[in-house]
Parts: structure tokens; C-alpha cells; sequence
């Protein structure tokens, strides 16, 4: 008896497929990983400026803790501050711990600093605070946030832009593997094309047996990589949490809605750029074999 069990005309298990997969998995997790890292980074950066923002440190250089009080008074009364709040004496010297050691003496001079909060559309108050301040008597030191902040956003943008090229690059080598792979696959199994179109089959359907094919392996593979770049993300993540007492000023990782699209993506991209590979090979093969 004959077996009547229908076979696939591209062989479900090929060996070659195997390296290709473990090369587009790698791959995609390096994507993802740098997708991840990158959003991390950008969330991290976006808070750091968002927090340093609208601020402004007054150093009162000769005074007492009542003089601080009354130039955050003085300062309240300001068009655009919101906000001025003393530091005491005890955050001050906790500063200075690492320099000076504990148990200061109290007669030892330390200025006073003043933490002042301005509002949104205030501009910058730094020449009115300062104006104030020593029209009324006070010698002070003036300090914006707001240098520190724009050195923050044109990280950001520098940021940015590495993440995108980094992405671009990584799709190019998977586009640039896959195609390779796809014209030595429809080589490999050239006959069998020659039979297909000798029994009337199209392009378009020869094509379309490749770009199911690649298509899968790049789902596949695709998401092996982002399951390994979620896992890498959070082991070093953590290990940057476990660095010191400063881990807050790392990026950190967030199950978030943004973390999930560039999972739920990294997969579906590698999958449509395996398939679009694997369509624009094809069809050029064809146009050379006829």
C-alpha cells in the first residue's frame, strides 16, 4: 500500500533553520534589550529633569537659623515663588559628614541654604532673588536648576537618537540574515520551485509558502528574544538597585504599558521583517531562475 499522507512542500525541520533561528533570537533580544534599556533611561532622565525643574538653592552665606527664616519670608513675597523652605542646620551637616565627620561644633560657621520652589511660568528669578535678597541686607549665593535640567534634555535627545540607530541597525542584520537564508533555502530546494512553476504555480504563491515559513521562525525567535531581554533587563536592574545607597538615580524597571508594547513589538517585527525578507528574495530569485 502506498502511504497517502500528505507532506509539506518545504520541509517542516531543516537544520540550516535551526542556526538561523538561534541567530535572529539573539538578535531580537539584543533589540529588546536596548528598547527596554533605552525607555528605562528615558524615564529615569524625564523624571530627573522634572524634579530639578522650577528649582532654585539659596546660599545665605553669614546668618542665623532666624535670618533664614526671615529671607524665605522675604522670598515668599516674590511674584512667581511659590515656595522657600530653610534647611536646617542638621541636614546641612549631614552634608558635610563626609568631609567634616560628626559632632560639629555649634559655633562652627555653616551656611544656611534655602530650597525655593517657583512656579512653572515664572522664568528665570535668579537676578530678582538675588536683587532682593541684598537690597535687603542679605548676602546670598544664587543657584538655578534650570542649567541642569536642559543638560538633562539634550541627553535626552542624544538618547534618543543612539536608540533609534541602534534599533535600525539591529533590523538591517536581521533583514540582511534572513534574506540570506531565504536565497539559500529557495536554492536549496530548486527543483522543487522548478516542478511548482512547471504545474502552473505563480510567483505569488511560491513566495507565499517562504513567507509563511520565515514568518513563524521569526515569531518564534522573536519572542524567545524578548522573553530572555526581559529577564536580562530585570537581573541587571536589580543588580544596579543593589549598588549602593545612590541605585535611585539608575533607571528602573517598571512593569508598565510601555514595557509590554516593546515586548508584544519586538516579536511582531521580527516576524514582518522575516516575511518581507523572505518576499523580496523570493521574488527576485524567481525573476533570475526565469
Amino acid at each position: 500500500m502506498y502511504d497517502t499522507k500528505r507532506s509539506p512542500l518545504l520541509p517542516r525541520e531543516d537544520a540550516r533553520e535551526a542556526a538561523l533561528f538561534f541567530v535572529v533570537a539573539a538578535l531580537c533580544f539584543l533589540a529588546a534589550l536596548t528598547g527596554l534599556a533605552t525607555r528605562a533611561a528615558y524615564g529615569a532622565a524625564e523624571s530627573w529633569a522634572g524634579q530639578i525643574q522650577g528649582e532654585i538653592t539659596v546660599r545665605l552665606l553669614e546668618g542665623s537659623a532666624e535670618d533664614a527664616d526671615d529671607l524665605a519670608t522675604l522670598l515668599e513675597g516674590l511674584s512667581g515663588v511659590r515656595r522657600a523652605t530653610p534647611e536646617d542646620r542638621e541636614v546641612t551637616e549631614s552634608l558635610l559628614e563626609p568631609w567634616l565627620g560628626t559632632n560639629l561644633p555649634d559655633d562652627l560657621p555653616i551656611s544656611r541654604y534655602l530650597a525655593v520652589s517657583t512656579s512653572p511660568d515664572a522664568g528665570d528669578l535668579t537676578r530678582q532673588i538675588s536683587e532682593a535678597a541684598e537690597g535687603a541686607g542679605f548676602q546670598i549665593e544664587v543657584e538655578s536648576h534650570q542649567q541642569w535640567a536642559n543638560d538633562v534634555e539634550r541627553s535626552l535627545g542624544i538618547l534618543r537618537m543612539v536608540g533609534i540607530v541602534a534599533l535600525v541597525l539591529l533590523l538591517t542584520i536581521v533583514l540582511s540574515v534572513i534574506a540570506f537564508a531565504t536565497h539559500a533555502a529557495l536554492l536549496a530546494r530548486r527543483e522543487v520551485v522548478i516542478v511548482l512553476h512547471t504545474c502552473g504555480a505563480s510567483d505569488r504563491f511560491i513566495s507565499r509558502l517562504f513567507e509563511h515559513r520565515f514568518f513563524g521562525l521569526g515569531l518564534r525567535a522573536g519572542g524567545l528574544g524578548a522573553l530572555f531581554a526581559l529577564l536580562g533587563a530585570m537581573l541587571l536592574f536589580f543588580a544596579a538597585k543593589q549598588s549602593g545607597d545612590r541605585s535611585w538615580l539608575l533607571p528602573q524597571m517598571s512593569p508598565d504599558i510601555g514595557t509590554f508594547i516593546v515586548l508584544v513589538m519586538t516579536p511582531l517585527i521580527a516576524a514582518l521583517v522575516a516575511m518581507i525578507a523572505a518576499r523580496i528574495t523570493v521574488t527576485r530569485a524567481l525573476n533570475e531562475l526565469y
